[in-house]
């Protein structure tokens, strides 16, 4: 894995891409707590977050291009807002995620897997990874994408800290 983390781990405008290709891990395996905002993991050797008995909160985060899932792990909880999930060949969610409501508001993906809004791939236009601008690669939005303008507030207050409205994407 790019990241294990056993404790209490925050992530913000950052990009895991491209690794454990050789022995099929995960980008991210999670036991503690993980807050990711405004970052981007896509084409890593396995799943993109597999959290086991752990806490992720994820905000404005794409997961895309994994030969396994977008988010996988059978226990610990996820508090998913704003993010997008696409293009991972075993599916978007793992049919036993635990996703926490309301705190799981305003997901996309492309194969109806994580119960939010399931959009087809071409009407989520969304560009390879690459470099649109900003400190690290992201999948931009190409014109006429389903995602654009789709921003929701939280329903309320993660019961640890996430921010609820960032002025700027991952691009600055």
């Amino acid at each position: 894995a790019a990241l294990a983390n056993w404790g209490d781990a925050t992530i913000t405008g950052s990009t895991i891409s491209d690794n454990g290709h050789f022995a099929e891990q995960d980008a991210v395996y999670n036991i503690g707590t993980l807050r990711m905002t405004n970052s981007t993991v896509s084409g890593n050797g396995w799943s993109g977050i597999d959290n086991d008995y752990g806490d992720v909160y994820l905000n404005y985060v794409t997961i895309a291009n994994h030969p396994a899932l977008g988010m996988a792990g059978s226990s610990g909880h996820w508090y998913v807002t704003n993010s997008l999930f696409a293009f991972n060949e075993r599916g978007a969610c793992s049919s036993n995620l635990q996703l926490v409501t309301p705190y799981a508001s305003n997901i996309m993906d492309t194969d109806g897997t994580c119960g939010g809004i399931t959009v087809t791939e071409a009407d989520l236009q969304l560009a390879p990874l690459g470099d649109y601008g900003g400190l690290t690669a992201t999948h931009a939005l190409l014109a006429g994408s389903a995602a654009i303008d789709r921003v929701v507030p939280s329903p309320g207050a993660f019961p640890i800290y996430m921010p609820e409205c960032i002025p700027t994407d991952q691009r600055g």
